[in-house]
């Protein structure tokens, strides 16, 4: 917790300290203070016309991903997809422990029926809008050792939430007497 001396934050001043993690704090300190002001258009103008060129741009990709994903859906994906000029890249293997955008939207896909592929739509890390067809799911396989290290921390875990659920209880429910002996310490 810390916060900045003064409402518009003078030059030369420091910040209280801030702890960040046990072990670790900082101290900001204001080199120079520019009042919020808006820029003049002609200073902006080609950052607009590009920003909005893109966010019309990527409403537009959204809406014939979502066309195209309505044919692959129908089965008419073959011919929709060669209309548009577009195929799908080379088969990827995901993890599920894959962290990216495209291995969540994957996964959250209904499992694919024989022959018969599962489609979905995400964005990648990069922006760009990405149709997926999830042909095949192969389970997991975990390391016996492995299985029973989890069974061991999962009932550890459930042990000590109920002692603390039992410690808790009896701290709001207990009566507690003070014996003759401790009260002669």
């Amino acid at each position: 917790n810390g916060g900045l001396v003064g409402e518009n934050g003078a030059p030369g001043i420091n910040s209280d300290i801030i702890t960040v993690d046990g072990d670790r704090a900082f101290v900001l300190r204001i080199s120079e203070h520019k009042p919020e002001a808006v820029k003049p258009l002609a200073d902006v103008q080609e950052q607009v016309k590009a920003l909005v060129q893109h966010n019309k741009a990527e409403q537009q990709a959204k809406v014939d991903a979502e066309k195209l994903l309505v044919d692959l859906k129908a089965g008419k994906g073959a011919e929709a997809m060669q209309a548009a000029g577009l195929k799908f890249g080379e088969p990827k293997i995901l993890s599920r422990s894959g962290r990216d955008p495209i291995s969540q939207a994957a996964f959250a896909l209904p499992l694919p029926a024989k022959d018969k592929p599962s489609y979905g739509m995400a964005t990648d890390m990069q922006g760009n809008v990405v149709l997926l067809a999830l042909d095949e799911v192969k389970q997991g396989s975990m390391p016996e050792d492995q299985k029973k290290a989890m069974v061991q921390g999962i009932t550890q875990n459930n042990a000590q939430i109920v002692f603390e659920a039992l410690m808790s209880n009896l701290r709001k429910e207990a009566k507690i007497k003070i014996g003759d002996a401790l009260e002669q310490q």
